[in-house]
């Protein structure tokens, strides 16, 4: 058994500049939707940015309580 002093401390929170990377699970329905849409818009954009774009738009909204 271990005391409370040699525990180690929980990681502090990750910073905006820090990157979290994880794995998106999905239908192969929904990121063809995804990649059709990136497709309309002028440019290149990438998927995981469009994703990112997509949850800025839908914390926005909820924030304001749509």
């Amino acid at each position: 058994m271990t005391s409370g002093a040699d525990r180690k401390p929980p990681p502090p929170p990750p910073h905006d500049e820090d990157e979290v990377r994880f794995t998106l699970r999905g239908a192969h329905y929904l990121f063809s939707l995804i990649d059709e849409a990136r497709g309309r818009r002028p440019g290149k954009i990438s998927r995981n940015t469009w994703i990112l774009e997509a949850v800025t738009e839908k914390l926005k909204k909820e924030r304001q309580g749509d």
